[in-house]
Parts: structure tokens; C-alpha cells; sequence
């Protein structure tokens, strides 16, 4: 399938906002660029205030260049769906990582460096007119740190990130995901550079205790509950007694409930980071972040052969934006009218890969199928081969239902 430019080639992630799929810039004399394409639900597309997220996350993203963050290549829309393609990581997010257990102290203060470095850069970032815009990203959490291996960190998803003039909980509704939000946010107060430091504080206590700060299986409530005190299930002491005190402290006080005790900025907390890792003889990045993720998770490394030739990265579910995020406090979203009018896919549809119902109903697909010829878009020279659906892929995104998700995008 081709959208804008670029041909779909494998789905990565899932979400009840959208989907990403890896996909192909081909261009003539052989050139070829991998990215990835987000896109969001069709449905949504009647809702003005997530279309507003969605091309806000390209605006403020695109106007962002450092090494540390997912960069932002293209915008536009397809039959009316926007769609956004960024730079693809090839390898992991830190939570699948973190499904295995707490991560080397070496690991995870080389991941905390670089994720202080982005937010630095992105809460010091000026239009172009050089006027401080500043932002922050509010959806600073595991899944939208993402890990590469030649040894990036790449901190992603901008969609949430609001500049100074418009930030508010906007529509009753609180936005980022609970077990990573500062206590100003639970109280309804606008949030600041320093909240992201607060969420980053979280996922840093997540990598040296390998368990939740604030999470638990007690429900929404709860967990707001301990978030507003800043008071974590255990303290990081506790949840991880081989931590040397001095990087406990530091942590600590990224994570005061008073933003007024936090650190001055990230960049400040960075500092105290590597301080206290010097103090501590605890060496960032040893071992190195690259061959050590190569170890952790072997099964990615592969590059099968993509349809049309070539070889390009695996499949990989990251979970980037593939998990709600919002919180309604009044009334549950309304969908469109529109939107509920959309005819829902037949049981033997909704089998079948999303990239492929998408293809015409016409004999071109059975050709696609068999891998022929057939109806096709785009420059290709070539039909492109069926996209396999994997055993443990997600499911599509037009099912039923998936509409009525909000405040999360994918």
C-alpha cells in the first residue's frame, strides 16, 4: 500500500489511536530511506481536538534536531487520515526491557543521560524568531524511550507536548499515562519542564528497582493517590538496596512531590546523575548500550528481506504509543456520529491484516495474494508481495471498538 510517498511494508506497533507501520522511501537510482509512519484511526479524524494533537506532535516535533530525540521527516494525509513519518530505531523501547527485570546501573544511567540531554534541549527550544517556546513533553515514560542497537536513546512522541501558551488539562481530561505523571498534573495545575523531570525521575527509579514506582493493580485512584503525595509503593532504597545512596538522593529529589525541591532543569539533574555515578564508581554506559541490547534481545537483530527486495529491520511492537493514556474525569469520550456510522469489518475481514483490507476488492487482490501483478499506487515498478500477518501481532485497528479509545495516540 502507499501512502504519500511512501510504500507500507510491515506494521509495527498498534493502539486505540493508530497504528505504525515500517515503511520505504523509494526514490529513482536505487535510493531507498526506511521510516516510520504513523497514522491515525480514520474515525478520530472527526474529532478537531485529537487532529489538533496529532498535527501539533509534527509541527513541534519537526522543529526539533538533536541526537536524542525521534526526529520528525514528513506530514500529510491520505484520503483523509493524517499521517506523520519519523525516524525508525532499530531495536527496542526501555519497557520491553524492563519486562525482564531491572537493567545494569551502567545501562540505565547511559539511558537517563541521554533522556536529561532531550528534554533539555526540547524545554530550551525557541521558534524561529528565537523566542523560548517552552515546551514540555508530558508523556515522558518507558515505552516512548527508545533504545537502539548502535547504542542510541531517542526520546519519542511529542503528541502530547504542549509550548507555554497553551498548556492546560484540557476538556477534563488528564493527560499522559498515570504511573508517570507529576503530582501538579493529578492536582489540575499546569505542568512544567520540571514535571517532565518528575516522570523522568519515575522511569530512572523503574531501571534501578526492575518494578513500578507508582503503579499497582489497585486501580486508576489508587494510583493518582501515591502519584499526588509522591509517595512511591517503596522507597528506591528499598526497591533497590545495591544502589549506592548518593544516586538514591539524586533520584529522591527529582521525584519531590514540591516541584520547587526538584532539580533547577533536567540538564541540572544530568549533572547530579553523573556526580554521584563518579562518586559511586559507577561508569554510564558500561556496558556498552549497543552489544549489550543485542544480548537482551537477540531475536530482533535479524533483517529479513522486505517485499520489493532489500534488506530492512524487523517487526518489532516497541508499545511507543500502543497503551491509552488518558483519563476522562467527567463524561467518557463521544464519538462522532460519523464516526459510529462506519461500517464494521465481518468476522473473516477482521482475520486479516489491516495493510491488506486495504487493498481494492478487485482482482488485484487475489493477484497481490499470489503474488502477482495487479492494481497498485505508486511509482513501484514491481507488484508488492503480501504483507504476512506475525502470530502474535496485534489486532487491527479498525476492529470494533477501537474508536472509543482516547487521549492516546499511536
Amino acid at each position: 500500500m502507499q501512502i504519500g510517498p511512501y510504500r507500507l511494508l510491515q506494521r509495527i506497533a498498534v493502539g486505540g489511536m493508530g497504528e505504525v507501520c515500517l515503511a520505504t522511501l523509494e526514490r529513482a537510482g536505487g535510493f531507498r530511506k526506511l521510516v516510520a509512519l504513523k497514522q491515525a484511526l480514520p474515525a478520530l479524524m472527526d474529532d478537531p481536538s485529537f487532529v489538533e494533537m496529532f498535527e501539533r506532535e509534527a509541527r513541534l516535533a519537526a522543529a526539533l534536531s538533536h541526537r536524542n530525540i525521534v526526529q520528525i521527516f514528513d506530514f500529510g494525509r491520505h484520503e483523509g487520515v493524517a499521517w506523520l513519518a519519523m525516524e525508525y530505531v532499530h531495536g527496542a523501547d526501555v519497557k520491553a526491557l524492563l519486562d525482564q527485570g531491572p537493567l545494569p546501573a551502567g545501562v540505565a544511567l547511559e539511558i537517563a543521560l541521554g533522556c536529561a540531554r532531550g528534554l533539555e534541549y526540547a524545554h530550551r527550544a525557541t521558534d524561529a524568531q528565537g523566542r523560548p517556546l517552552g515546551l514540555v513533553h508530558r508523556d515522558v515514560s518507558p515505552q516512548n524511550v527508545l533504545l537502539s542497537f548502535e547504542g542510541d536513546v531517542k526520546l519519542a512522541d511529542f503528541g502530547l507536548a504542549l509550548p507555554a501558551a497553551g498548556r492546560r488539562q484540557e476538556g477534563g481530561l488528564l493527560r499522559g499515562k498515570f504511573g508517570y505523571m507529576s503530582p501538579e498534573q493529578v492536582a489540575g495545575r499546569a505542568p512544567d519542564a520540571r514535571s517532565d523531570q518528575f516522570a523522568l525521575g519515575a522511569v530512572i527509579y523503574e531501571m534501578f528497582a526492575g518494578r513500578r514506582a507508582f503503579f499497582a493493580d489497585d486501580g486508576a485512584e489508587a494510583i493518582l493517590e501515591r502519584v499526588a503525595r509522591a509517595r512511591p509503593l517503596a522507597p528506591l532504597a528499598e526497591a533497590a538496596p545495591h544502589l549506592p545512596p548518593p544516586l538514591v538522593a539524586v533520584v529522591e529529589r527529582a521525584m519531590a512531590r514540591d516541584p520547587a525541591d526538584r532539580f533547577p532543569g533536567v540538564g541540572a539533574l544530568g549533572e547530579a546523575l553523573a556526580r554521584a555515578a563518579a562518586e559511586a564508581g559507577i561508569r554510564p554506559g558500561e556496558p556498552a548500550l549497543g552489544p549489550w541490547l543485542a544480548t537482551r534481545i537477540p531475536e530482533r537483530l535479524a533483517l529479513p528481506t522486505t517485499p520489493g527486495g532489500g534488506d530492512a529491520p524487523p517487526a518489532e511492537v516497541t508499545e511507543a504509543a500502543a497503551q491509552p493514556i488518558g483519563l476522562e474525569l467527567t463524561a467518557p469520550p463521544r464519538v462522532p456520529a460519523r464516526a459510529r456510522r462506519r461500517r464494521r469489518p465481518s468476522p473473516a475481514e477482521a482475520t486479516r491484516p489491516c495493510l491488506e483490507r486495504r487493498t481494492p476488492r478487485s482482482s488485484g487482490r487475489a493477484a497481490l495474494a499470489a503474488g502477482g501483478g495487479g492494481p497498485r499506487r505508486g511509482p513501484s515498478r514491481s507488484a508488492p508481495e503480501p504483507i504476512e500477518r506475525p502470530p502474535d501481532a496485534a489486532p487491527c485497528h479498525r476492529r470494533a471498538g477501537a474508536a472509543r479509545t482516547r487521549g492516546r495516540r499511536c
